[in-house]
């Protein structure tokens, strides 16, 4: 029935076709196909390389900024030591000042200056 009549209209569209170069063209198309076969097996390789040197460059990436985190905190531990050791420094240096403002004020007092002067001219 309806495969038969496919089938009719099938083989008289061939009797006016040239069978050799319908076998030529689908020679091609096998030949195209094995080709660009071949690019997309070449293309896998090429990601599969390119998908692992990112993963290495992430890896190191992470790596350099691990480091650099570290020696931020190292550096900011520094300067927090710094600042202590200044404050601690300036406060020791005002208290010795006044200790020996006051050492000055004694002595001072201490000392007859009318005398002194007057020994001096």
């Amino acid at each position: 029935g309806r495969l038969e009549e496919e089938l009719g209209r099938l083989a008289a569209q061939m009797r006016g076709m040239d069978v050799e170069a319908l076998m030529a063209a689908l020679t091609r198309c096998e030949s195209d196909q094995t080709t660009l076969e071949a690019r997309r097996l070449v293309l896998e390789e090429q990601v599969l390389t390119l998908n692992t040197e990112i993963l290495a460059l992430r890896a190191r990436l992470q790596h350099e900024a691990d480091e650099a985190l570290h020696k931020i905190s190292a550096l900011q531990a520094v300067h927090a030591a710094a600042t202590d050791s200044m404050s601690n420094t300036s406060a020791h240096l005002q208290r010795a000042l006044h200790q020996l403002k006051s050492s000055l004020v004694g002595v001072l007092a201490a000392v007859d200056v009318r005398k002194l002067v007057g020994e001096c001219l």
